[in-house]
Order: C-alpha cells, then structure tokens, then sequence
C-alpha cells in the first residue's frame, strides 16, 4: 500500500479528533482518578479541578481536529495537519518538563511518548500531501 494513502491527514485528524474529545470527557469525568494518578494519593480539590480542565481543554482540540479533518480539504488541510501537530508537540514538550519538575504522575515516557508518536506522524501525513494532492 503507498504510504501516501495509509497517511491521509484528513483520516488521521478525524481520529485523533474522535480520540481527544473521548479521552478528554473521560478525564474530566473521572478526574478524581486522574487526580490520584498525577498527584498521588493526596490530591486536592485543586488537582481535581486541574485535571477537569485539562480534559475540557482536549475535548477543545479533539473538536477543532475533527471539524478540520471533515471540513478543510486540499493544501489548507495539509497545513492544518503540520500546524497543528508542531504545536502540540510544542505543548506536550514544555508540559513533560513542566510536569517532571514537579513529579506529575503523567509526565512519564510511557505516558507522553505515545501522543508525542502519534502527533509527530500527523505532521508527517500533513508534509506529505503539503502540495494538496
């Protein structure tokens, strides 16, 4: 199969649209969990409130990804897919430091690397259509 099929960055957009707004209700759902798991077991209302916000703030960009995967076409939607990919491997690079200096359960490779994986392959399936085809 031609690699430029399999990295279609309208396909990979809808998914990982669909994939932030689920895991985002998800984590603003069950924050009290998430909460223990970045802070430990004595997380504050504070940690809880953190953690509902950062899964509103997916839910956000889960959205925006979905709507671009759906509704730009062409070069547009290349860019889309290259800008918004440096930009959240932007995010996700300062929140591990962030989040390592202040011993968030999150910010391990485990945790992180996979996203960071997932977003650097949407900017390449972006590069490769960047002419619009």
């Amino acid at each position: 199969m031609e690699i430029k099929k399999v990295m279609n960055p309208k396909w990979w957009l809808i998914v990982l649209g669909a994939l932030g707004i689920l895991l985002g209700s998800g984590n603003y759902i069950d924050a009290e969990n998430a909460a223990e798991t970045g802070w430990g077991d004595d997380a504050t209302e504070h940690d809880v409130f953190y953690e509902q916000a950062w899964g509103l703030m997916t839910v956000g960009v889960g959205i925006t990804a979905l709507a671009t995967g759906l509704l730009v076409t062409g070069k547009p939607l290349a860019q889309m897919a290259m800008a918004g990919s440096g930009a959240q491997l932007l995010t996700f690079a300062l929140m591990y430091q962030a989040g390592a200096d202040a011993d968030y359960g999150f910010s391990t490779p485990e945790m992180m690397g996979p996203p960071m994986i997932i977003l650097l392959l949407l900017g390449v399936a972006g590069y490769l259509h960047k002419d619009g085809e």
